[in-house]
């Protein structure tokens, strides 16, 4: 179980993506870096910046051993279809053809 608790626009994906590849499942704060592709897939479990909400998450997950395992699997999925280092360098190439003129060459 991995709580990403940050809020701040300055933090790297990097984080999450490691996190979600790991196959655990991953408690998100939502807030300025939660991905709306991430909360629409269930990659992840997104709650409200706040403790209580925080705490049910983690708690609900530790008693259901069987979330746990459907949420890690969802997660490593996300990180590899969304976040894989391949899929990084597919999007950069993608706004360089963009950028030089040469998309659909």
């Amino acid at each position: 179980l991995f709580p990403y608790t940050t809020l701040f626009r300055s933090a790297r994906k990097t984080t999450l993506a490691a996190s979600l590849s790991s196959g655990r499942p991953v408690v998100a704060l939502d807030g300025a870096n939660t991905w709306a592709r991430l909360r629409d897939a269930r990659a992840a479990v997104v709650v409200s910046p706040d403790a209580r909400s925080l705490a049910r998450a983690v708690a609900l997950l530790l008693d259901d051993s069987a979330e746990r395992e459907r949420q890690g699997r969802l997660g490593s999925a996300f990180a590899r279809n969304n976040m894989s280092l391949e899929r990084s360098a597919e999007t950069v190439g993608q706004a360089l053809a963009r950028a030089t003129g040469e998309a659909g060459r």
